[in-house]
């Protein structure tokens, strides 16, 4: 199968919670379905969705579900632990409603985690998350500088100079799970002169938030993956 076979909605959603690594809520993910349904079938795509498309999944053993303290549902790919998946959760939402990266103890508190336990997830899925270490006094700081990077990287500058010198590869690697994650924050970049020796620019914060484009990994990325995929689609039935 290549980046080009079309595929069903069935398997078009597990790719959207494959990519994702974390649960999404029903409208997180008709988001990113709309995104890449022609235009004469996104009109029934919520019903669809929501009766037919989850439900299958579900029954299955494909997507797993938990309720959130809102009442909202999420949604992820059953090989992930429920309460990781509530755990991750945790930290995305709170990083999209603070800006800025949670603390161990309000992680704690938040999932009912102990301490100790809940800085030794915060940092294995620190990967996925996105999340990185800090202080009350440098916490938005941190969560600024890593949606910079990804201004840089979603422009197509990853392997300029200047991004290298600037940022470590870490750096780089978390900007790559914010363009997933936190796409809404992520500034635009306005070059405002170009010189010899130097360029000037500058970032321009986003007013309205925006779905993350499905499909925006790269094609390295993507065969490094496939594999896994390909697995649910077997499950599915669904040839490739």
């Amino acid at each position: 199968m290549d980046e080009n076979t079309p595929l069903d909605a069935k398997a078009r959603v597990i790719w959207i919670l494959h990519v994702a690594k974390a649960p999404l809520t029903f409208d997180e993910i008709l988001g990113r379905l709309n995104l890449v349904l022609k235009e004469k079938n996104k009109r029934g795509a919520p019903v669809n969705l929501r009766k037919k498309i989850l439900p299958t999944l579900a029954s299955k053993n494909i997507v797993a579900t938990l309720t959130q303290d809102d009442g909202k549902k999420v949604y992820f790919l059953s090989d992930l632990n429920p309460t990781d998946a509530n755990f991750i959760r945790s930290i995305v939402d709170f990083a999209r409603v603070k800006g800025r990266w949670p603390m161990i103890d309000e992680i704690s508190d938040d999932t009912g985690v102990p301490s100790d336990t809940a800085k030794l997830l915060a940092e294995q899925y620190a990967p996925i998350t996105g999340w990185k270490k800090t202080n009350p006094n440098t916490a938005a700081i941190e969560f600024g500088k890593s949606l910079k990077v990804a201004a840089w990287i979603r422009k197509g500058c990853e392997g300029a100079t200047y991004v290298r010198l600037q940022w470590t590869v870490a750096d780089i690697h978390r900007a790559k799970r914010m363009i997933e994650l936190y796409d809404r924050f992520i500034p635009a970049i306005t070059i405002l002169s170009v010189g010899k020796k130097k360029f000037q620019y500058t970032y321009v914060w986003p007013d309205t938030p925006f779905d993350t484009p499905f499909g925006t990994h790269t094609q390295e990325i993507y065969e490094a993956e496939i594999a896994r995929f390909n697995g649910y689609l077997d499950k599915l039935g669904i040839k490739k």
